[in-house]
């Protein structure tokens, strides 16, 4: 919970920050939230289109993909 919480106020500081939403991303995956996952690669693609090319986000993407 308290990275989680560490992401939130950073994003809230920087909402352009993409890594910041890929590891969101992480966090809702691990527990489960897979609406909230797919909302922050949103967020992260919204911010960075180039973003798609970068292994963690496609296997983020593929694995929110899998288990919503």
């Amino acid at each position: 919970a308290g990275a989680f919480k560490e992401i939130h106020e950073c994003l809230e500081k920087d909402p352009t920050m993409v890594e910041a939403h890929i590891l969101a991303a992480l966090i809702n995956s691990e527990n489960k939230n897979m609406k909230a996952a797919e909302m922050n690669l949103q967020q992260a693609f919204a911010q960075d289109f180039s973003i798609r090319e970068n292994p963690v986000f496609m296997l983020m993407r593929s694995d929110v993909e899998i288990k919503g």
